[in-house]
């Protein structure tokens, strides 16, 4: 794929860099996924050399467009949500080290 555009981005975008390395469809794959056109996935005609700032940049904005947004979090909420996880941790580690058999140190 990169040797047939001679290792030339053929997106050209507003940061291009030139230097292909990456391969970019042509038609995103959430879109193919999402209308069950899966065997354009590797299909050569539905892909095209690529520079990492053009590929990475086209597939982050149509991911951004088609994600389904979450609500924003508050401060106090996140901290909450953080601290029910650590405990959560710990409880589960104190739970496994009381389970496991006492160690005895080896004397040689």
């Amino acid at each position: 794929m990169l040797a047939r555009a001679y290792h030339r981005c053929e997106m050209g975008g507003a940061n291009c860099k030139g230097a292909a390395s990456t391969v970019d469809h042509v038609i995103p794959a959430s879109e193919l996924a999402a209308t069950g056109r899966l065997e354009l996935f590797f299909d050569v005609g539905n892909l095209r050399a690529a520079c990492t700032a053009c590929n990475y940049s086209a597939g982050a904005s149509h991911g951004n467009r088609t994600r389904p947004r979450r609500p924003r979090q508050s401060a106090e909420d996140m901290a909450r949500e953080w601290a029910a996880r650590e405990n959560a941790y710990w409880r589960e580690v104190e739970r496994q080290a009381a389970a496991a058999p006492a160690r005895t140190p080896h004397i040689y």
